[in-house]
């Protein structure tokens, strides 16, 4: 199943297929994600455009790792309009990169739980293959 919001696969592959690795990245990240979306909606109300550049550059980067090319997108339009006009970071962009990573986490979420039971269900197997051979 191809996943709307990201692209899983060059990181994993960067992992060598280390699930569990990407699992626990994974859901840091996510535990990180609300932190970092409110510094950017609180850098905007303060219209503070320097820290918002900063905060959406750092938050590209992470979700570069996981090709969230829409969201990075976003991230792109922040730090553009921070540099070019500040003053037209307005709420309709915040709105659009606060949907978008509504999305990936809601997707990002479903992912890491399903490879969690893929990884589950494959340990179980595991164990019960080598039960079976003793």
């Amino acid at each position: 199943m191809r996943n709307r919001t990201f692209d899983p696969s060059p990181f994993l592959n960067a992992l060598d297929g280390d699930r569990t690795t990407f699992l626990e990245f994974g859901q840091q990240f996510l535990a990180m994600l609300p932190d970092s979306l409110a510094a950017l909606a609180e850098a905007a109300a303060a219209g503070d455009a320097e820290a918002l550049r900063d905060r959406a550059h750092s938050l590209k980067g992470s979700l570069a790792l996981f090709h969230a090319e829409r969201l990075v997108h976003e991230l792109e339009t922040v730090e553009q309009a921070c540099r070019m006009a500040p003053a037209t970071i307005g709420s309709a962009v915040l709105h659009s990169l606060q949907a978008e990573s509504r999305a990936f986490r809601d997707e990002f979420d479903e992912f890491c739980a399903r490879m969690s039971g893929e990884a589950l269900a494959r340990s179980h197997m595991f164990n019960r293959e080598e039960g079976a051979r003793q």
